[in-house]
């Protein structure tokens, strides 16, 4: 708990270095923060299509 208390302390700290990370990451990135957003959502979705389209479960009794 004592270290949940300094990191709420240190939040502008925290927030700068956060805001620095994230501006040189995506430094001269086409879709820049929104890559954020993006790439765990793209993952998502390949995954899913992998494993509902080309790997399809089977079940043995279950209904198609």
């Amino acid at each position: 708990m004592n270290k949940l208390f300094s990191l709420f302390n240190y939040r502008e700290l925290v927030l700068t270095l956060l805001l620095r990370e994230l501006k040189s990451r995506y430094r001269g990135s086409f879709f820049g923060y929104l890559w954020s957003l993006l790439n765990p959502l793209l993952l998502l979705a390949i995954y899913s299509f992998v494993f509902s389209f080309i790997f399809k479960p089977r079940i043995e009794g279950a209904s198609p």
